[in-house]
């Protein structure tokens, strides 16, 4: 520490002013501001009143130690040190209020008031905006969405009050206690505020006459507390424990991207447009590396390579340029299946007939033709659905008035490896097909059996 620094430190510590002090050692307080500003320094003779005034040694001031301390990391980190600095903070407040008159304490509290409604509602507003952009989507996410909900969701509730607590006093730090500087001086039997210097020009005179009743002052470079520095660590600590979160995820994000991206070299062999596709996702796994590689310099504290990382995010934004664009036009040539009848099966699902059947045919997706032929004793549906997509049949018991029914209905199965099945061969054509339209279905049963299954229908529904 330089001495400029370190007189500074050793004045505020006892409490003196700059003026005080220049009075002790008969000079102007221009002088002691010079020293405390590194333009000059003191002779030996004024070094050794400095140490009797101000109860150090010739090594305090002259060495490159912290003031006061020959292991100065230890007693910087240390709790006790962060306590004790927090207690000072409380101690000038305390001194400072007390010493304000009412109006003034009126002002003060009205400020801080005011200061603290303007973090809640801007921290409400931040915590709203996590909540829609983020959590909602996470909590999206299967089995574990809801639990890492809660807890990132907590994490960040915990982060904004640290921030609204080291705000609030920092403020009020900047606000009025680097304005005030409690006096205590073993010459001064009163304590007072340090108010600023009035200049009174006396009548009919050129004489001025300098008011020093109180004297405030602006010290810019007044001292920061540890205890902030320790909050500080804190907030620090706790927003790295979020980003590693969030860095967890975003390296399964590209984990998958790297699968999805051969998935579709694989698939080169079936159309151009995944090709595009792979030009884009490959934009979108340099985009996703940047952020994980900006995440980890934060989180060990690295510095950013922000020549490199602007380079990266210029050559994804040309790969996703490219690759949408051509992906787009590709779609844009698609055309309309007209006879989809090639892509077309059928399927036979037969039922035997009982009293307390009920099919239940009001699925949108199904059209039911009937067919009756009464010679038939059980039902038989023969579906025409899309080819590698097969229907399923599943029943349940209904109970009404003490009457049993044994419903069935049918459902389309629509897992991921018939759907790609179908997927495929349209794109591998060109062609685009309607999924949403019906699949006829053709029931073939006897008179009796469908007055009958009318019968159970109305019943029941």
């Amino acid at each position: 520490m330089k001495f400029c620094d370190k007189l500074s430190k050793l004045r505020k510590q006892n409490n003196i002013t700059q003026e005080q002090l220049a009075d002790r050692l008969n000079m102007s307080r221009q002088a002691v501001s010079k020293w405390e500003l590194g333009v000059s320094i003191p002779d030996m003779d004024k070094m050794i009143q400095l140490c009797n005034i101000l109860n150090c040694t010739l090594e305090d001031l002259l060495d490159d130690g912290v003031v006061g301390n020959l292991n100065p990391g230890k007693e910087k980190n240390s709790f006790a040190n962060y306590f004790q600095d927090f207690l000072k903070y409380i101690t000038n407040l305390y001194n400072m209020f007390c010493s304000m008159k009412f109006k003034q304490k009126f002002k003060f509290l009205f400020e801080m008031a005011v200061i603290s409604i303007l973090l809640l509602i801007l921290g409400a507003i931040i915590n709203v905006t996590f909540e829609v952009i983020f959590l909602d989507f996470l909590n999206a996410i299967p089995f574990v969405g809801s639990f890492l909900t809660f807890i990132l969701r907590n994490l960040f509730t915990i982060f904004l009050i640290i921030v609204g607590i080291i705000i609030f006093f920092h403020l009020l730090k900047i606000r009025y206690l680097d304005y005030y500087i409690t006096i205590e001086d073993k010459n001064i039997t009163e304590k007072t505020i340090e108010s600023p210097i009035d200049v009174l020009k006396l009548p009919n005179t050129n004489q001025e006459k300098v008011l020093k009743e109180k004297i405030i002052i602006r010290d810019p470079k007044h001292s920061t507390f540890s205890f902030f520095e320790f909050l500080s660590k804190i907030i620090l600590i706790t927003f790295k424990i979020f980003v590693f979160t969030l860095t967890i995820f975003v390296s399964l994000g590209f984990i998958f991207e790297i699968f999805s991206f051969f998935i579709l070299i694989w698939h080169l062999k079936y159309s151009s447009i995944f090709f595009f596709l792979a030009i884009s996702l490959l934009g979108i796994i340099f985009l996703t590396y940047i952020t994980i590689e900006i995440f980890y310099n934060f989180i060990i504290s690295k510095k950013q390579h922000f020549k490199r990382i602007f380079i990266l995010i210029i050559i994804s934004f040309l790969l996703l340029g490219f690759g949408i664009s051509a992906t787009t036009i590709k779609i844009l040539n698609f055309q309309e299946l007209k006879n989809p009848l090639p892509y077309f099966t059928s399927q036979t699902i037969t039922l035997p007939m009982n009293d307390n059947l009920l099919i239940e045919d009001n699925y949108p997706k199904f059209h039911f033709v009937y067919n009756f032929d009464d010679s038939k004793k059980d039902l038989t549906f023969e579906f025409k659905t899309f080819k590698n997509i097969s229907i399923c049949k599943d029943e349940y018991i209904g109970i009404l008035n003490n009457q049993r029914y044994d419903i069935i209905y049918f459902y389309e199965d629509l897992n991921f490896f018939n759907t790609y099945e179908v997927f495929k061969d349209l794109v591998q054509e060109e062609k685009y097909l309607n999924f949403d339209q019906q699949y006829e279905v053709v029931v073939t049963l006897s008179t009796k059996n469908y007055q009958k299954l009318q019968e159970n229908y109305k019943e029941y529904f």
